[in-house]
């Protein structure tokens, strides 16, 4: 059987393209290509320009399972001199169509949710609004796939080449680039909560599918997540939930034809795992890790280079966090998204908390003057050091609460990501006695380390 391998036929920076709002009407639109973004398993996405105002053009382009009498092997379609993508036979064509269909479908699906309701517009700020088109060759009616085009001046990258980026250096400045993964973390788990509270499964989540966009100074602020495939999006209501997903993201009842929200839990999970274990020999989760969770984060790279980073209680948060996503059986773990954006935010908090210190030095010329770490199991603080622990228990609580108010969060009564409102944007006296406890933790530590270095506290 002789058939023609095509690899994938990316744009270039100066190409234009010609598409249409409708498939049937003659009027087109003209695109010039002013960058490559990024790619995914079934898209490409480019920075271009049309009348003037610059944004992001996604191209449907997946791949096809192909095979000879020897092998099987991934097929791209090739594009012509149009710059259009077109089907070799009447195989290819009927497979472009249902791909094309699928898309349609989901953004369909979300444009209704989203018109539905105004609570449901926060899903403004991870998918902005959007506009359907289609690949035109006047001389080839077959050629031409789907377009996703968004207006946007903001730039950023597709977060697998975002996240290689990190990883290539995780012993430089691990502590920064840790708190960057987990600004990223929250931003997806808003999202996606975003989605929950519409009604809507994800159902392939992976670093591939979405995109960190940040200014010049490539700084990721809060909302700078982009879904970048949404094709596999399903309703709650769904009888039959697609089989979709991606091997190392998604959770095992995924092939079983069932899933529920903690399907895109499991794969937020395999998100973070993905993002923070840095080992030539382990990339995407696997089942087979989860009992060797705590070893294999203790001895990423990215833990491993940085006394902040492996910090007891930030690495027993962070591995807790892991196993309560990464169960195999749904019923352990988070049960909604708002759960799992607790802890993700008191890990961070905790980050941000030892970063603020300056606990240890970890530039290259100071490492020798660097103690090993110290064991405070022993130390027992004198009551006269209670009341200090809550000062400082207190102060720390007022570190995040600043940081929070300075993001755009306010308080209320119940804890809302959509309008960005918690209960714990509260003077500490008024903080649970769950979340006293934990800046009491910090706060303790704190002193304790002071004491096993030899230090007096005196009033």
């Amino acid at each position: 059987m002789n058939l023609v391998c095509y690899l994938r036929s990316y744009l270039k920076e100066g190409d234009t393209i010609e598409l249409k709002v409708n498939p049937a009407e003659s009027h087109s639109l003209s695109f010039k290509i002013l960058d490559f973004i990024g790619e995914g398993g079934s898209s490409v996405c480019y920075y271009a320009e049309h009348n003037g105002i610059c944004g992001r053009l996604k191209e449907l382009y997946p791949t096809f399972n192909a095979s000879t009498e020897s092998r099987e092997f991934k097929c791209y379609l090739p594009r012509n001199n149009k710059n259009q993508l077109y089907p070799l036979n009447a195989m290819q064509k009927g497979w472009l169509n249902d791909a094309i269909k699928d898309n349609v479908q989901a953004y369909t699906l979300l444009e209704k949710i989203r018109n539905s309701n105004s609570e449901h517009q926060v899903l403004n700020n991870y998918l902005p609004n959007y506009q359907l088109l289609y690949g035109y060759d006047p001389e080839n009616k077959d050629a031409g796939t789907l377009y996703v085009w968004t207006p946007n001046d903001k730039f950023g990258k597709i977060y697998k080449e975002y996240l290689s980026e990190i990883h290539k250096n995780a012993n430089v400045n691990p502590e920064q680039k840790l708190s960057e993964i987990l600004d990223v973390m929250i931003s997806l788990s808003e999202c996606v909560c975003a989605l929950h509270n519409a009604g809507l499964l994800h159902m392939d989540l992976k670093p591939s599918n979405f995109m960190v966009l940040y200014d010049g100074m490539k700084n990721i602020e809060a909302n700078d997540v982009f879904l970048f495939d949404i094709n596999s999006l399903t309703h709650y209501t769904s009888l039959m939930p697609r089989v979709a997903g991606t091997h190392g993201y998604k959770a095992p009842e995924v092939s079983m034809g069932k899933a529920d929200n903690r399907t895109d839990i499991f794969s937020l999970g395999a998100v973070l795992f993905r993002s923070i274990i840095v080992s030539e020999n382990i990339k995407t989760y696997d089942i087979d890790y989860y009992e060797d969770l705590e070893s294999i984060l203790m001895n990423s790279t990215l833990f491993k280079a940085s006394k902040i980073n492996s910090d007891k209680i930030l690495c027993n948060k962070l591995v807790e966090i892991l196993k309560t996503t990464l169960a195999y059986h749904r019923q352990e773990r988070y049960g909604s998204c708002e759960e799992l954006l607790i802890d993700l935010e008191r890990a961070k908090k905790r980050l941000d908390y030892l970063m603020a210190i300056n606990m240890y030095e970890d530039t290259e010329e100071k490492t020798e003057y660097i103690p090993n770490p110290i064991d405070t199991k022993d130390v027992e603080l004198p009551e006269n050091l209670i009341a200090l622990t809550e000062k400082i228990a207190e102060n720390v609580h007022e570190v995040w609460a600043q940081s929070r108010i300075s993001q755009g969060w306010t308080y209320g009564e119940k804890r809302d990501d959509n309008i960005k409102t918690t209960p714990c944007l509260v003077p500490y006296s008024q903080l649970s006695e769950e979340e006293k406890d934990y800046d009491r933790n910090t706060a303790m530590e704190t002193i304790k380390l002071i004491i096993a270095l030899g230090y007096k506290i005196e009033e």
